[in-house]
């Protein structure tokens, strides 16, 4: 199981109101963890949910990952590489 991303997902989801303050890891006890959540029923915050599954519900995922993936391709490989007719 990877750790490393639960940091950053915390955060991010503490900063999108979609969820509690974000805790450091060492911050946690068996009393903290039941207001943490607890507080994921505040109503604040189950609205703020809602919203934001509505626009990620509209957004063109495929799209934009196939975009970020092209345009991060051609700014790395050099043109020659990409032109060339790679035979499998």
């Amino acid at each position: 199981m990877f750790f490393g991303e639960h940091p950053f997902w915390r955060e991010r989801v503490a900063a999108l109101g979609t969820g509690p303050p974000a805790l450091p890891g060492r911050a946690w006890s068996a009393d903290r963890l039941a207001e943490v959540v607890a507080a994921t029923d505040d109503l604040s915050i189950r609205r703020r949910a809602v919203e934001l599954g509505e626009v990620i519900r509209r957004e063109d995922g495929e799209t934009a990952a196939a975009k970020f993936t092209e345009e991060a391709v051609t700014e790395r490989v050099p043109r020659s590489v990409l032109s060339e007719n790679v035979s499998h």
